[in-house]
């Protein structure tokens, strides 16, 4: 059958190759006609490749024939891991890919710098060409954003430079601080400030922004708040928010504790109101000067001695011991003279007569001033004229002297002493006074006036409290002095016909046994020992 090979003599099947196992070419398959070659002689190659169908792994594929592995990768031309299972497609072929994103794993012939798998075991991730840990997909798991800057961020971004290791990434061209970029790149604390003021919203890190939301300056008792003069202190605790020289106020006078500042409080652990002299101190008179440089800590309207004798240097009017020679210890009070006429005035309560006194006032001093006119009547006769406010030129000019007409009329029989005098306002004295006497009668027919006499040491019998004790003494005393020879018991002359007839009339009639209504008092009849 072969009489070229002398080796084989049956070929069966007829395929060229013998049946002689032992000779050139063995049939492998002496009963099946085959062309195989490779594996064995004489078998069934579908593809024509060399190799039999039962070893060829691709039977109907001419160019590949080994898969040792089984992975579907011929083992001679495609596989790059022949004896090992694999399903890798990009870097390598036929190669172990865990994650099964097609690029193999790595292994110890095969690193990540030829292009295996950086990450076998994320689908989404393969490789990171800076070595960072983060894989340069940007959609993938924990995408690098800056794939080719090695970079330790994780918290605004993945794989970017992080200067402090805070995992919050260092602002950049692309990446600003609006974008979520660290606000303190060089501070581990703090990432964010949402308001933009240079304080951090951790409050758990260094210089952390008590007011996060809101944008403030302050460093002194809050970080971060407003702070609308600047000077460091929260406006919140800023006991002058807007002055920057001042900020605390210990003893709330409204004086900062800062001596150098505005207003600086020179008493700061005192609460006082005084702004002259010192600021901020102890005044116990309320006139702005502090007690230590008050002359006259007790005078609101007085501070100032400049010649040391207790009268003030201010002479505005309403002040209280004015010194007019501010400069002579010697001297103080204003020459002021008052005169005034007439010195007696009679008037009848019937017709009702209007007493008119002309007074005279005369400033000698080269000062002007504001003098009070002050009309002292008492019960018993009747002024609108009491009080008037007088301005009086210095010396020498035409309203340094001016009259005054004062008008008053009686409503009791009686002769009065009223005084008249000046002062100036808030003044402890009068400059100068008068006396003038009223003497009020009764024209009206058969009317008994009874004495309003006030003129000390001049009342009559009628005059003293006729109350029951003294109408028992004088009662005694009256029978005592008609045994005696009959003797007229008098106390005083009336100093007017209408006093004494009213005397003779009440003697004659007996209306001494009966206390008639006491008249006014003069101070001497308040003090006298018959009032018992």
């Amino acid at each position: 059958a072969l009489p070229d090979e002398e080796t084989q003599h049956i070929d069966s099947d007829s395929d060229g190759f013998g049946d002689s196992q032992s000779g050139f070419q063995p049939d492998d398959c002496p009963f099946l006609p085959g062309n195989s070659t490779n594996d064995r002689f004489g078998c069934i190659d579908s593809d024509g490749d060399g190799m039999s169908d039962d070893n060829d792994d691709f039977p109907n594929d001419p160019l590949r024939a080994g898969d040792a592995d089984a992975d579907g990768l011929d083992d001679a031309l495609e596989d790059d891991c022949s004896n090992v299972f694999g399903t890798s497609t990009i870097d390598r072929l036929g190669c172990p890919d865990s994650d099964g994103d097609g690029v193999s794993d790595t292994d110890q012939s095969w690193t990540t710098n030829q292009g295996g798998d950086a990450f076998p075991m994320d689908s989404s991730q393969w490789a990171d060409s800076d070595g960072d840990g983060y894989g340069d997909e940007l959609l993938g798991t924990q995408g690098d954003a800056c794939s080719s800057v090695q970079g330790t961020s994780s918290a605004d971004r993945f794989g970017c430079p992080d200067s402090d290791g805070d995992g919050w990434s260092n602002a950049d061209s692309n990446w600003q601080i609006e974008d979520g970029a660290d606000s303190f790149p060089n501070e581990i604390s703090q990432w964010s400030d949402i308001d933009g003021d240079g304080f951090g919203d951790n409050q758990l890190g260094i210089l952390s922004d008590n007011c996060p939301s809101e944008f403030g300056t302050s460093t002194e008792g809050l970080l971060g708040c407003p702070d609308s003069d600047s000077d460091g202190w929260v406006d919140s605790v800023d006991a002058f928010a807007n002055d920057s020289s001042q900020w605390i106020d210990s003893d709330g006078d409204g004086y900062g504790d800062n001596s150098s500042g505005t207003n600086g409080d020179d008493c700061p652990q005192i609460n006082g109101p005084s702004s002259l002299g010192l600021r901020g101190c102890a005044d116990a008179d309320l006139d702005g000067w502090d007690d230590s440089t008050d002359a006259f800590p007790l005078f609101a309207s007085q501070w100032i001695d400049r010649d040391g004798d207790g009268w003030g240097d201010n002479q505005s009017i309403g002040a209280l011991r004015i010194d007019h020679h501010p400069d002579d210890p010697e001297q103080w009070s204003l020459d002021v003279t008052l005169s005034c006429s007439p010195p007696t005035n009679e008037v009848d309560i019937a017709t009702a007569d209007v007493a008119i006194i002309t007074c005279t006032l005369s400033n000698q001093a080269e000062v002007a001033l504001m003098v009070i006119l002050v009309w002292d009547v008492p019960i018993g006769v009747y002024t609108d004229d009491k009080s008037q406010l007088i301005h009086l030129s210095a010396e020498g000019s035409s309203d340094a002297v001016k009259q005054v007409f004062l008008r008053a009329s009686g409503e009791s029989v009686g002769e009065y002493m009223t005084i008249i005098k000046i002062e100036e306002p808030g003044g402890e004295k009068p400059l100068d006074t008068q006396v003038i006497d009223i003497i009020a009668n009764d024209s009206t027919p058969g009317e008994e006036p009874e004495s309003g006499s006030q003129k000390e040491g001049e009342g009559t019998f009628a005059g003293i409290k006729m109350n029951a004790q003294n109408f028992r003494l004088i009662a005694a005393g009256s029978v005592l002095l008609i045994l005696i020879g009959g003797i007229v018991f008098r106390v005083a002359k009336p100093k007017t016909k209408a006093q004494r007839a009213g005397t003779s009339k009440f003697m004659n009639t007996g209306n001494f046994m009966h206390p008639p209504p006491p008249p006014p008092q003069t101070q001497w009849q308040k003090d006298s020992p018959w009032q018992l």
